[in-house]
């Protein structure tokens, strides 16, 4: 049988029979919402590149209950006519965590996939992002694979689906802007729904899943692009102080050291 490959040294492992269920969190989309940057046309941009080109994919949407702003309910209105889309709720004043913890419980109950991402729709993907994310994940060297920020290489967002990294590195790492993983990982998983701010709770659960012998990379192969987004309306030093105490007393160590 002739190997598809996706990239150099990368071929397909995954049938296309499979599908993957996409979970995009509304975080912020909301009515109230005091992130400026979180607009109908961040969203639009955040969604264009979410497809695989082997795969049948199911996009749940979790939102605020009785909150989500009236262009992105537009929006999603358009994309349920596609027939692939699935929502589901949160209570008001959610965290970070409880959205995707609510993501993937629902994921597991209302589908039949044995893949999943989270994707934050804040962020631009590549066109092969997905495919990457779910074959590495797909390895049976790792459990999760996360995405690489490409930012953090000083390219601008028009530049970095050409990117080339020569080598492709991997670190060990989880990033919940974008991270994918089979069915019986994400049974295995629990989010702790007490964190604020992005930066605890990537490294909570990471080190959350190391406990459990789960292992989770940040890979270069899987390229994503964030929007210049201020989080400090809702990420404030206090949140952030709040989040490191509790981290602290939590793992007995603090992330800084």
């Amino acid at each position: 049988m002739e190997q598809e490959f996706l990239k150099p040294n990368i071929f397909k492992t995954i049938e296309n029979s499979e599908t993957a269920t996409i979970i995009v969190p509304l975080y912020c989309y909301t009515k109230d919402n005091t992130i400026k940057e979180l607009d109908d046309m961040t969203f639009r941009m955040a969604m264009l590149k979410v497809r695989s080109y082997f795969h049948k994919i199911y996009i749940v949407f979790v939102a605020e209950k009785g909150n989500v702003n009236s262009s992105i309910m537009n929006i999603l209105m358009g994309k349920k006519l596609g027939g692939n889309c699935l929502g589901t709720e949160v209570d008001t004043l959610s965290t970070m965590g409880m959205y995707i913890e609510e993501g993937i419980t629902f994921a597991l109950e209302k589908t039949n996939s044995n893949y999943f991402v989270v994707f934050n729709p804040w962020n631009m993907l590549a066109d092969d992002s997905i495919d990457m994310l779910l074959e590495r994940a797909n390895k049976q060297d790792i459990d999760i694979c996360s995405g690489y920020d490409v930012a953090k290489e000083k390219v601008s967002d028009i530049e970095f689906e050409t990117y080339q990294f020569n080598p492709v590195r991997e670190f060990q790492s989880l990033d919940t802007n974008l991270f994918g993983f089979k069915r019986s990982v994400a049974e295995r998983m629990v989010v702790d729904i007490n964190y604020q701010t992005k930066k605890y709770l990537d490294r909570d659960l990471w080190q959350l899943l190391k406990t459990k012998g789960i292992t989770a990379i940040s890979s270069q192969a899987v390229k994503y692009f964030p929007f210049n987004i201020n989080w400090e309306p809702i990420e404030g030093n206090a949140e952030v102080e709040q989040d490191k105490q509790y981290f602290i007393k939590k793992w007995g160590y603090s992330i800084e050291d």
